[in-house]
């Protein structure tokens, strides 16, 4: 299987920003009835994540933050010895 691992060589250098883009959230804020443009609980619900990144992820970002439907995390020593395939499909 490794064999087939053709990008597992490449890595980044610090520092790093990863965005973590909500995919079809517009169909999510749709079937929860959230309020347009800014939902209070969907903020709070982003921010909370937020938090939880920084704290119990494991990936150890020094700042993260969020904006619409996305979450931005700041490396400046990166997981994974900075391997991009693993950064990529873990975040």
């Amino acid at each position: 299987m490794e064999n087939r691992e053709i990008f597992s060589a490449i890595t980044a250098l610090p520092p790093v920003f990863v965005r973590l883009d909500g995919r079809t959230f517009h169909r999510l804020t749709e079937c929860l009835g959230l309020e347009k443009p800014f939902d209070e609980f969907f903020h709070k619900g982003m921010v909370t994540t937020c938090i939880s990144l920084l704290a119990e992820s494991g990936l150890n970002p020094d700042l993260a933050f969020t904006f619409s439907d996305e979450i931005s995390l700041y490396f400046t020593r990166l997981p994974f010895s900075g391997r991009v395939e693993k950064i990529d499909s873990v975040a």
